[in-house]
């Protein structure tokens, strides 16, 4: 549940805009949050 959740948030923050003119450099951190969430599931 808790990787649902988190990839899910990601998501939706990088499709509608969230990340953008807030954290710099959003992209990395967007791929930051995906390694994350692959590390907690072992992948």
């Amino acid at each position: 549940m808790l990787a649902w959740t988190q990839l899910f948030g990601a998501v939706s923050f990088e499709v509608f805009g969230q990340f953008a003119n807030t954290l710099e450099p959003a992209d990395e951190l967007f791929e930051y949050l995906l390694d994350a969430t692959a590390d907690r599931l072992g992948l």
